[in-house]
């Protein structure tokens, strides 16, 4: 279906929006729709004919010059039209030689409404313009309609998600509470769809039968539904959003969501007793691993899963030292039993009502951290986010401070081994957690610290604290 301005005007998502200039080019055809992100003049290649634009101007805001020169490029490749989202970065004031340009030329520019999603736009522009009947969906479903026959006889999430992708000839992906499935795709491309597909997850801004569309870089569009357990969703290239394969996967989502609901929450309330916590006190630990959920009987044996995130794929074990001997010994074994991506301990064991709140707190404060890779104590998590929002020229004058101290350049193995110990201060439990002798652990910390014979013991004295945000800050550079 040809969709056209004005009906692009009579979406749900734009509703509070109208148009400003351009009024007699509301009929113009509008093949495609983007977001904005790359400013004047480098958008300038990308330019399409029939192509509506949505921005706020946030890369062009401090130059009215190339906000004035890119709607002139979008008319001189016959653009479709723009809307601008003026309140944020322009003061609510869309440009008058803007208005001049669309009346003159016919080119609708709309002030968008403060309330809009583009997710939303993305999402009912899709349906809207792929809502013609192709018969090559009647051949094709009836393969897939095979497929999800077989699903509800053998509960297979894996043999699913490859048979649909081999239909359809595009990459699919399903989270379960189980596990993450994927198919026709790399694993670094899966991990930045999932951190995507789990914010819009965490925000709670899809809306169940309709999917949510988002773009993943300059190049591909995902398309994801949602359950209330469960997601699926595919990875396309956004010239391709019309074809008919993802109008078959329009139509099938909405079905196996509802399935691999069902199984997810039968599996999620059969997982799960805190009741079963019998003890006073016990250590804690977030163990976060691709596919963690294969190891599910592994800690079901030797610990209590106390709590689960299948969106963020990790665990939170309760851990009790039942033979008394070191903490860090038992979490060296878990470190080499499943090497995880990421490892977050408590030092000290607490009561139950200590317990939860101390979990609480680590459940608000990591999420904006699942990009960290290695260990880190409970303690450093609140360093980290703190540090992760501190403005650049206070990250540059902790880095100064300590300059003439540390080692930057040293291998990151060694300065987090630093970091290790300025946490939890003991060389030994360094060792243990490690698995490494003590004199290694003091050998990397010397060489850290250029060779400045520091006394250990005093290392965890106050003047100190800043080594270890100038190490902490140093960990999150690193990684990002």
């Amino acid at each position: 279906m040809e969709v056209t301005v004005e009906m692009l005007l009579r979406l749900n998502s734009m509703l509070n929006s109208y148009v400003i200039a351009g009024h007699e080019g509301i009929h113009t055809i509008v093949k495609r729709i983007d977001i904005l992100e790359t400013p004047f003049p480098e958008i300038e290649r990308y330019l399409e004919p029939s192509e509506f634009m949505f921005t706020t101007f946030w890369n062009s805001k401090e130059s009215k010059e190339n906000r004035v020169n890119l709607v002139k490029s979008m008319i001189k490749h016959n653009g479709a039209g723009i809307g601008i989202l003026a309140d944020n970065c322009l003061n609510g004031i869309i440009d008058d030689e803007i208005i001049e340009l669309g009346n003159k030329y016919s080119f609708p520019v709309i002030s968008l409404s403060t309330d809009i999603r583009y997710s939303d736009i993305i999402s009912e522009f899709s349906l809207l313009k792929n809502s013609i009947f192709i018969p090559e969906l009647e051949v094709n479903l009836t393969d897939i309609l095979y497929a999800i026959n077989n699903f509800d006889n053998n509960k297979d999430l894996k043999v699913l998600c490859d048979k649909i992708s081999d239909l359809l000839s595009t990459p699919i992906i399903c989270i379960s509470t189980d596990n993450i499935y994927y198919s026709k795709i790399n694993e670094d491309c899966v991990n930045s769809i999932i951190f995507k597909l789990n914010s819009i997850k965490k925000q709670r801004i899809f809306k169940k039968g309709i999917p949510a569309v988002m773009t993943n870089d300059n190049i591909n569009y995902i398309v994801a539904y949602y359950g209330k357990e469960s997601i699926i969703a595919t990875y396309l290239d956004k010239n391709k959003i019309g074809d008919a394969k993802i109008q078959i996967f329009n139509k099938i989502a909405p079905v196996l969501i509802e399935k691999i609901d069902s199984i997810s929450i039968n599996k999620l309330v059969n997982k799960f007793n805190r009741n079963k916590i019998e003890n006073d006190s016990y250590y804690y630990a977030l163990i976060k691993k691709n596919n963690i959920f294969e190891y599910m009987s592994y800690f079901n044996e030797n610990y209590h899963i106390f709590e689960i995130d299948n969106f963020y794929n990790y665990f939170i074990c309760l851990i009790e030292n039942k033979i008394d001997r070191s903490i860090y010994k038992i979490y060296s074994k878990i470190l080499k039993d499943i090497n995880p991506d990421l490892f977050i301990f408590s030092k000290n064991e607490f009561e139950l009502k200590e317990l939860y709140n101390q979990i609480s707190i680590l459940n608000k404060i990591s999420k904006n951290l699942m990009f960290l890779k290695g260990l880190y104590t409970a303690d450093e998590i609140i360093i980290l986010s703190t540090l992760l929002n501190t403005p650049y020229y206070q990250k540059d004058i902790i880095y100064k401070t300590n300059e003439y101290i540390l080692n930057y350049n040293d291998n990151i193995d060694f300065l987090n081994t630093l970091r290790i110990y300025l946490s939890v201060k003991s060389i030994s439990n360094v060792s243990d957690l490690l698995d490494i002798h003590p004199n290694s652990v003091k050998y990397r910390i010397d060489k850290v610290l250029n060779n400045n014979s520091v006394d250990l013991n005093n290392l965890t004295e106050l003047p100190y604290v800043g080594i270890l945000y100038s190490l902490e800050l140093l960990n999150i550079e690193y990684i990002k």
